[in-house]
C-alpha cells in the first residue's frame, strides 16, 4: 500500500479521527501545479463498512495504478511530481465522485474517507495554485467500457451543449471551444497520440452515444483559477497490459497539453554538494553535482561555476530542446537513466587519469555511461555560440555523445552504432571514395566513427559547423559544413535525422535553458 502523507494545509487539524479513515487514503505531495484523482479503483472491502446498495458498483479497473503510474511518467519528464489522492476502498463501500449521501450512503466508514478524500484534494488543489502562481489544473482518471472505446475528456459539458456550435461553446462561463476541442485542446493532445477523443477536433461531440461529460469531483473542485478535468479510459488501455503503451501515451498527452496551459515550474539546475552517503573516494574527487532530469554532472574543484552552469543547461537543451519543461522523448531519459548516465567535468584533460581511479567506484553505484568534458574546452562564449572565428565549445559535441547513447540504445534499428542500422547504412556510404566522411583517428573504432558521425550530421543540420572559418577547420574530416550542403551531399542520414517519428533535437543548445 503506498503511504500516505498529508498536505499541510490543516487537514485533521484540531480534529479528532479514528485511524481507520486514513488507512484508506493514499495522497502523495507534488511540486507542480497539477493533481490527478483516483476515486474509483480501489479493491479493499472492509467488513466494518456497510456496502452500498444503489449506484453503480463496480470499480474502475487500473485506475487507481494509472494515476500513480501516470504521476511517475509526468515526473520522468519534466522532473516534477503531481499530487495524487486516491482511495483504496472499493466503489462497492464508497463512490467519492458523488454527493456524500450518494458516495457513502449512511456507512460512518466511507462517509469518514469521503470527507477526508475531498479535504485531501481541496489542498491539493491550494498547494498547486501556490505552485502555479494562480493557474492549476486537476484531472480526475476514470474508466468506462462504451464500445467506442475512445477516451472521454469531460469538462462537465453535457453532450447536448457539446453538440451545438463553437460560439455556443464560447458563451459557457470559465470555458471555451478551444479549451473543449480545439487545437491545443486534451483531446487535440491525446489526438496527436494516435487516440481517438471525445471532444476534440476529430470528434466534436459524442454524438448521442454514451458519454460521460464529469461528475462530482470535477464540478466541485475547480474555480480561482484551478481548472479540472475527467478523462474517461477505456478498459483496453487500463489493463497492466494496455498501461505499458497507453501511460506513456497518455503522459505525452498530458504533458504537452499542461505545457501549452500552464506552467512547468524550472527545473533546479544549481551546483549542490555530493551527498554524504555516495562513496568517500568519490567525494574526495569531485566536489559538487548538478542533476538533469535525473542525469548528473560531477565537476572537480578547479571547473568554474560558470562553465559547471553552462554544461548542465546545454544538457537540458538536448534533452528537452524545445524548452517547454517537458523531456523531448522520455524512452531516450529512461535510457539514460537505467544505464547511469553521468557526465564528469575536470579543469584539465590531464586531471583524467586521476579520476579514472573511482569509476570503479562509479559502477558499483550503478552509473555506467559516462562521457567527459573538460572545462579548458567548455567555451560557452566563443562559436557557434558567437558568429565568428574561434575555438569551438566542445561541451556541443561531447554533450551530444553522452545523450546520443540513449538513441543508440533506445532505437538501434535506426541509430545503434553497428553495421546494419539506418545509421550506419548511410555513414558508410558517406564514407565511400570522393564522399564527405573522413575520419583518419586509428583509436576510433567503427562504433565510435557512428557516434562522430550522428554528432556531424545533427549539429550540422542545426547549424552549429555554419560560421566564418569553420568549413575549412574540418573539412579534412566533414566536408559539409552548412545544413544545405548536408541535404544535398547526404540525404540518408538527412532523412534520418529529420525523420517526424524521432523526436531528435532540432535546436543547437547555447547553454541557456528556459531562460
Amino acid at each position: 500500500m503506498i503511504a500516505v502523507v498529508f498536505l499541510g494545509l490543516g487537514l485533521l487539524q484540531g480534529k479528532v479521527v479514528p485511524a481507520n479513515p486514513v488507512d484508506y487514503l493514499d495522497i502523495q505531495v507534488g511540486t507542480m501545479p497539477l493533481v490527478l484523482s483516483a476515486p474509483h479503483g480501489g479493491l479493499r472491502k472492509p467488513k466494518d463498512a456497510p456496502d452500498r446498495k444503489e449506484g453503480i458498483l463496480r470499480r474502475d479497473v487500473g485506475v487507481r495504478e494509472m494515476a500513480f503510474e501516470l504521476a511517475d511518467a509526468i515526473e520522468l519528464r519534466t522532473g516534477f511530481r503531481p499530487f495524487v489522492v486516491a482511495t483504496s476502498l472499493h466503489r462497492v463501500k464508497l463512490d467519492a465522485n458523488r454527493e456524500v449521501e450518494e458516495a457513502a450512503q449512511g456507512g460512518k466508514l466511507a462517509t469518514e474517507v469521503w470527507r477526508l478524500y475531498h479535504h485531501a484534494l481541496e489542498e491539493a488543489g491550494l498547494n498547486a495554485l501556490a505552485l502555479g502562481h494562480g493557474h492549476a489544473l486537476l484531472l480526475d482518471i476514470h474508466g468506462q467500457t462504451h464500445p467506442e472505446q475512445w477516451i472521454e475528456v469531460g469538462h462537465a459539458v453535457s453532450a447536448n451543449v457539446l453538440a451545438g456550435t463553437d460560439a455556443d461553446l464560447d458563451d459557457l462561463p470559465g470555458m471555451d471551444a478551444a479549451w473543449i476541442r480545439g487545437p491545443l485542446s486534451m483531446g487535440a493532445f491525446l489526438e496527436a497520440e494516435g487516440y481517438r477523443a471525445v471532444p476534440a477536433p476529430g470528434i466534436l461531440h459524442p454524438d448521442g452515444r454514451k458519454y460521460y461529460s464529469g461528475g462530482y469531483i470535477t464540478r466541485r473542485h475547480r474555480g480561482n483559477g484551478l481548472r479540472s478535468i475527467q478523462l474517461e479510459f477505456p478498459m483496453h488501455l487500463r489493463k497492466q497490459e494496455g498501461r505499458r503503451e497507453s501511460v506513456p501515451k497518455a503522459t505525452d498527452a498530458i504533458c504537452g497539453f499542461f505545457a501549452e496551459h500552464f506552467s512547468i515550474p524550472r527545473l533546479d539546475l544549481a551546483a549542490q554538494e555530493l551527498p554524504t552517503a555516495w562513496p568517500k573516494n568519490i567525494r574526495s574527487t569531485f566536489d559538487r553535482v548538478v542533476d538533469v532530469f535525473g542525469v548528473r554532472i560531477f565537476a572537480t574543484k578547479g571547473v568554474p561555476a560558470a562553465k559547471l552552469k553552462h554544461a548542465s543547461h546545454m544538457l537540458a537543451e538536448y534533452l528537452d530542446n524545445d524548452e517547454n519543461g517537458v523531456v523531448d522523448d522520455a524512452a531516450i531519459l529512461q535510457t539514460m537513466l537505467d544505464e547511469g548516465a553521468f557526465l564528469v567535468m575536470p579543469a584539465r584533460e590531464r586531471d583524467m587519469r586521476r579520476l579514472e581511479r573511482v569509476f570503479p567506484e562509479f559502477e558499483e553505484q550503478g552509473w555506467f555511461m559516462g562521457q567527459d568534458l573538460y572545462a579548458e574546452e567548455t567555451l560557452p562564449e566563443n562559436p557557434p555560440h558567437q558568429q565568428r572565428r574561434g575555438r569551438f565549445d566542445a561541451a556541443i559535441e561531447e554533450i551530444l555523445h553522452l545523450v546520443s547513447n540513449g538513441w543508440a540504445e533506445t532505437y538501434p534499428e535506426a541509430f545503434a552504432f553497428e553495421k546494419g542500422s539506418r545509421l550506419c547504412d548511410a555513414m558508410d556510404l558517406a564514407r565511400r571514395r570522393g564522399g564527405h566522411y573522413h575520419y583518419g583517428d586509428r583509436t576510433c573504432d567503427y562504433s565510435c566513427q557512428a557516434a562522430e558521425y550522428f554528432y556531424w550530421g545533427m549539429t550540422t543540420l542545426a547549424g552549429g559547423q555554419d560560421f566564418p572559418g569553420r568549413a575549412e577547420e574540418i573539412d579534412n574530416e566533414w566536408e559539409c559544413s552548412t545544413p544545405a550542403s548536408l541535404r544535398e551531399r547526404d540525404p540518408a542520414v538527412t532523412a534520418l535525422l529529420e525523420d517526424p517519428s524521432f523526436r531528435l533535437p532540432r535546436r543547437l543548445p547555447d547553454g541557456h535553458y528556459r531562460p
